[in-house]
């Protein structure tokens, strides 16, 4: 959609609904079937990663206007942002889209990767540019100015690891399952958790293992992630990160959350995220992508490698056999996208057929609204209560 001109239609009524046309990014670790079934399309043999729902350049999500034409979500919200933001997401976020909405689905691992906060990817970004490194070359790690952090919900199983173990959990995993070979590693004397997950760390990037052979069998989760990493990547040393960073199975509705900083790994399976309006990610593993260690050693926070916080935007699941009304405290844009049947939503002036695969942009104008049907929805806005909007 960039690069064109569009024919902007003022007189659009913004207490309806809109359609949104998501931006397909297609990835090696991606799937060939899942986000397929869901959008009810065929596969045209390309490994379909990522559904992307928000008004980032890297991915513009189309809107479907009142007459039929599509125009890119940026130029939508131009025509009244206050009414389609709702006023505080308006002055906070300077009329950009506050937030990144993504169907995931993952049939091989993804990287081993950090996010920068905002000092970090303002620093980066404008770097990068002073440097002359274009936004399309593969060596570009800071594609905007925007720190990220995000919360997945899983629709299926879903395979992850993030944030470190504890110390002593760590310890024990290398020495018993590795054996004299990680000997190097823990080489070091320190006085606190944190220091101990830096030296830690920057000894396992000196680490040249003999074997990944383990000499024993992790506990579940873990051992799963580890034999599809090893499957994947058998050369790359980060296949023993099941030995140091916390492994999880979400099942399907469970959440958490990434915030920047943090160390994590999606490995298996189809999820929602909600996220920051941003594109940042440092690579040092698991990945044919460009790896940047200096750059995530910089941003890696080790005092918050082991627990999540709250990422400050609201997600709901609503199933096709609840009755949902939104709540009054509505005052900015979500966005609702139909994962499983049929449905419909209704406010006082407008409703909407829905059926799977549907996208749906609700502006704040829009007001409260109804889901009816026995479809089962993924809600995403941002939160009434978090530190986004402060």
């Amino acid at each position: 959609m960039a690069g064109k001109n569009y024919i902007i239609h003022k007189m659009e009524n913004f207490s309806s609904f809109y359609k949104l046309v998501p931006a397909e990014k297609y990835y090696s670790w991606g799937s060939h079937t899942e986000i397929q079934k869901i959008l009810g399309k065929k596969s045209d043999g390309r490994p379909l990663a990522e559904i992307w729902m928000g008004s980032h350049p890297a991915g513009m999500t189309g809107v479907v206007l009142e007459n039929g034409s599509v125009i890119p979500m940026d130029q939508f919200i131009r025509l009244n942002a206050g009414q389609i933001l709702g006023n505080r997401c308006c002055d906070k976020f300077h009329g950009i889209f506050p937030f990144l909405f993504k169907l995931l689905a993952a049939e091989k691992p993804l990287s081993f990767q950090v996010h920068p906060d905002a000092a970090h990817a303002a620093e980066g970004f404008e770097r990068e540019e002073r440097n002359g490194i274009l936004s399309d070359d593969c060596r570009r790690c800071y594609k905007d100015q925007v720190g990220k952090r995000e919360i997945v919900i899983a629709i299926t199983p879903f395979l992850m690891m993030s944030g470190f173990q504890p110390v002593e959990n760590i310890k024990r995993n290398f020495c018993e399952l590795l054996g004299k070979q990680c000997k190097s590693i823990f080489d070091f004397e320190y006085s606190s958790d944190n220091e101990f997950y830096k030296m830690f760390f920057d000894n396992f990037l000196k680490f040249q293992p003999e074997s990944f052979q383990l000499d024993g069998i992790l506990p579940e989760p873990a051992d799963r992630i580890f034999r599809k990493l090893v499957s994947f990547y058998p050369g790359d040393k980060f296949v023993l990160a099941p030995l140091f960073l916390n492994c999880y199975e979400l099942l399907p509705g469970q959440s958490m959350s990434t915030m920047e900083g943090h160390i994590h790994s999606y490995v298996h399976g189809t999820c929602f995220e909600v996220m920051t309006p941003s594109d940042n990610t440092l690579r040092c593993g698991l990945t044919d992508k460009f790896v940047n260690i200096p750059e995530v050693q910089k941003i890696l926070d080790y005092d918050n490698c082991a627990e999540a916080g709250d990422i400050g935007y609201d997600f709901r699941m609503i199933h096709g056999s609840d009755a949902f009304f939104s709540d009054d405290e509505r005052t900015g844009a979500e966005i609702l996208f139909v994962y499983s049947g049929n449905g419909r939503i209704s406010n006082s002036l407008h409703m909407m057929e829905l059926r799977k695969g549907d996208a749906i942009l609700v502006p704040a104008a829009a007001g409260s609204y109804t889901l009816a049907g026995g479809a089962d929805f993924m809600v995403a806005r941002v939160g009434v209560k978090g530190d986004i909007l402060t």
